[in-house]
This record gives C-alpha cells, structure tokens and sequence, in this order.
C-alpha cells in the first residue's frame, strides 16, 4: 500500500532559507578571513549603506557597483567595479589568479547556476555582519 506524506510548505521554505543563509554566512566568512589576511582593515574602505553584493556580479559588472569587490577597489575619485577587485586579489592570490570558481567560495559571487536576487540578497547580509563584527558595531 503506497504511503502519502502531507508536508508543510512554509516548513520546507524556511528550512531552505535557513541552508541558503547558513551558505551565505559560511562563504562571507571565507572572503573576509582572505581579505583580512591579503588587505589588512579592507573593511574600513566598504559603506554598508552602499553595500550591494548584486551590483557587481559577473553579470551586473558595470563602473559604479558597489559590491565589497568594487569598493575595495575604489582609489581616489575612480570609482572601483567587480573586475578591478577581481584583479587586485588575483595579484595576491598563488599563481596570479582569481577565478569565478575561487570569487563563488569566498563569497564575492553567486554560482552562475543559481544567480538570483535571493541569493546575493542573503550574500549581502552575511557580508554586512563580517564588516559589523570587524568594526565591532
């Protein structure tokens, strides 16, 4: 005799949203331990208030983003953008390099499978509480 299952959607919803966020917080964490070890006080340069993990994806890449990549990038009066930090941490990194790959684990993108709004939403927040507890706010 088959058996049915009646699962709560609002149940299965949030646990995902909990995996999602858990994903964000653990990947941020990663980006900021590498920025703190590669530029140190990187946090000081970055504007909550402005903060927009979204605006410099790959697919978002234009001057005047305001991801952490883009701000920690930004000298003077040029504004930064997503490939500017690309290119400063890639100059740090062990063989000169920064992929998308290495950009995904530590937080400073989205997968390109799964680039939505919900997950750099979530990426922003976790990025928000590295810099908050770096500034001790």
């Amino acid at each position: 005799m088959a058996m049915s299952v009646v699962v709560d959607e609002s149940v299965v919803d949030h646990e995902a949203q909990e995996r999602r966020e858990a994903k964000a917080r653990v990947r941020a964490a990663r980006g900021a331990s590498l920025f703190d070890r590669l530029f140190p006080e990187w946090w000081l340069e970055v504007r909550l208030t402005k903060l927009k993990m979204a605006s410099g994806s790959v697919k978002n890449n234009k001057t005047g983003s305001s991801c952490v990549l883009a701000q920690i990038s930004t000298t003077g009066r040029r504004q930064g953008t997503f490939g500017a930090g690309k290119r400063l941490v890639a100059l740090q990194m062990p063989g000169g390099q920064f992929t998308t790959r290495q950009a995904t684990y530590y937080g400073v993108n989205v997968s390109p499978n799964y680039s939505d709004d919900v997950q750099f939403r979530d990426l922003t927040e976790a990025w928000k509480d590295e810099i908050r507890a770096r500034r001790s706010e």
